[in-house]
């Protein structure tokens, strides 16, 4: 018989699990690093500012209508659930592959800054020729691109947001307890962490407040949603194509 007991096998065990799951998360940030390396050393990879480079990057890939994505990807993200498909089965999924996610899409961020960051994901990191579905609207991308320009014009800092989180499937959203028809679902809406807009040497809530009235007035105005909130750096923007706006999570 063992000399230890049950509850130090199951900690022993789970130490274990915990440790490889950390091991598996530092491998595909490393590997995602190094293809980011790679893609901008040996392609060009401008910023993204105007339409027509939009337009352009945007026609280089495949689409999908949800009808023809695999049975795998529906089940595993919870897409083809009674709750959700009645508000997917419309959307068209740009094919993306590993390359793709370090394209420059909007301003400085890429493609990987808007896409899901789940087990498909990491598959095509680790396999080139594995397929990736992104559902984006192409007003977000829109969006983003005039509130970067606008800061510039400010002369305030744009490369002080980050974005958190772009389109977000079903089963990724409830992972996270994210809101029942959160229009990240419907690859409409970014949450943005905010830095030194100011450029005053340091972050305040006066850097946040610049960045909601700039959302307020020139970019989202009626046309969709800003999540506020207040104690956070987070400030959230959808282009849903109505007003709403909210404080709390």
């Amino acid at each position: 018989m063992s000399k230890f007991g049950p509850r130090f096998v199951i900690f022993s065990v789970a130490l274990m699990v915990l440790i490889f799951v950390i091991a598996l998360f530092q491998v595909s940030r490393f590997v995602d690093a190094f293809h980011n390396y790679f893609y901008d050393m040996y392609r060009p990879n401008p910023e993204v500012y105007t339409q027509e480079q939009l337009d352009e990057i945007l026609s280089e890939f495949e689409t999908l209508d949800f009808e023809e994505l695999p049975e795998e990807y529906l089940e595993k993200s919870k897409s083809n659930h009674k709750k959700y498909k009645k508000h997917l089965e419309d959307a068209s999924y740009l094919i993306i592959q590993r390359n793709d996610f370090y394209k420059k899409i909007a301003g400085k961020f890429r493609i990987r800054d808007f896409v899901c960051k789940d087990k498909f994901y990491k598959a095509c990191l680790l396999d080139k020729e594995k397929n990736f579905y992104w559902l984006i609207d192409k007003k977000l991308l829109e969006a983003v691109i005039k509130l970067l320009k606008t800061l510039e014009e400010k002369e305030l800092n744009k490369d002080a947001l980050r974005i958190t989180y772009g389109h977000r499937h079903p089963a990724m959203n409830e992972k996270i307890k994210g809101a029942k028809q959160s229009r990240h679902i419907h690859g409409e809406a970014i949450d943005m962490v905010v830095g030194d807009i100011d450029n005053d040497g340091k972050y305040s809530s006066k850097d946040k407040k610049l960045l909601i009235d700039i959302l307020e007035k020139e970019i989202i105005k009626d046309k969709g949603g800003i999540g506020k909130y207040p104690g956070t750096r987070t400030v959230h923007m959808d282009t849903r194509g109505y007003r709403a706006r909210w404080n709390s999570y």
